[in-house]
């Protein structure tokens, strides 16, 4: 008896940042029945026995071929953008992708189905208390931001069309993704500014940084709040950098001249 073929690991955005490192920890595991969905896959994916699929996930035929024969679907593929304009183009990726990837996947009899979504959607707040996906989803914030409202709706997609017995959906929020391999810098680019003091960084009102002369040139305190906010330099010392680096990556999506600050919300109709 013919012995069926062993069913494929559909990964989509198999050759971003995020991508590659699945790829390559699947393989030093041995998958041998990986199956990538991008525009071009390298030859060294091809090489290691990956079955490369050229396609993109906004195209009903693609996905519909891309999903036969798997057994699970890790969805990466993304487009990462904090400007208006890139509204549109973000919500066919995230949002009408997802819907013709997860109906293909159903079509298909896909029973696991992978979702990277952001820590965007559920990882942020106005006063800086610690969040997890168990709070309500704060739509206030996020609707500012065109990126944000964008995987809101594509984990909400995923949500509704995978709710059937035997199915399983699991959403991934990362937040910043760092490591060696960026080649795109889609992530690192934000810590190689702020390293070379290219971010304008100013604090919230309220809270005063004070050289501490005794430790050293560059390293700040906390110290007595100030009602009147005020900009440091973009080097600081151990006590700080965490708060810093948050504040760095805020200040960097605002300085950017393709960004426009947050001013107007993004509508958040119902669009699933």
């Amino acid at each position: 008896m013919a012995k069926k073929p062993e069913k494929k690991i559909l990964i989509t955005g198999g050759t971003g940042f995020l991508g590659a490192h699945l790829v390559h920890q699947f393989l030093e595991a041995g998958a041998k029945n990986l199956r990538v969905m991008a525009s071009s896959v390298p030859g060294w994916m091809t090489d290691a026995g990956v079955e490369p699929f050229a396609g993109s996930v906004t195209r009903p035929g693609d996905v519909a071929a891309a999903t036969k024969g798997c057994e699970a679907i890790y969805h990466l593929a993304g487009k990462v953008s904090f400007a208006y304009d890139g509204a549109a183009q973000m919500n066919k990726i995230h949002v009408e992708g997802t819907r013709l990837l997860c109906e293909a996947a159903k079509e298909n009899g896909v029973k696991n189905f992978i979702l990277a979504s952001s820590s965007g959607t559920s990882a942020i707040t106005d006063d800086g208390e610690i969040t997890d996906e168990s709070y309500p989803q704060p739509l206030e914030i996020l609707s500012k931001w065109p990126y944000y409202a964008s995987k809101y709706y594509q984990e909400k997609t995923a949500l509704k069309a995978f709710d059937g017995k035997g199915e399983r959906l699991v959403i991934l929020n990362p937040s910043l993704l760092l490591g060696s391999g960026d080649e795109r810098l889609s992530s690192t680019k934000v810590v190689l500014d702020f390293m070379a003091r290219k971010l304008p960084i100013t604090y919230p009102p309220g809270i005063e940084l004070r050289r501490r002369a005794r430790r050293g040139d560059g390293v700040y305190e906390r110290a007595r709040p100030r009602p009147t906010p005020g900009t440091i330099p973009a080097r600081c010392g151990e006590l700080d950098r965490a708060r810093l680096f948050l504040a760095a990556r805020t200040a960097h999506r605002r300085a950017r001249t393709d960004v426009q600050r947050p001013g107007r919300r993004w509508p958040l109709q119902d669009r699933i």
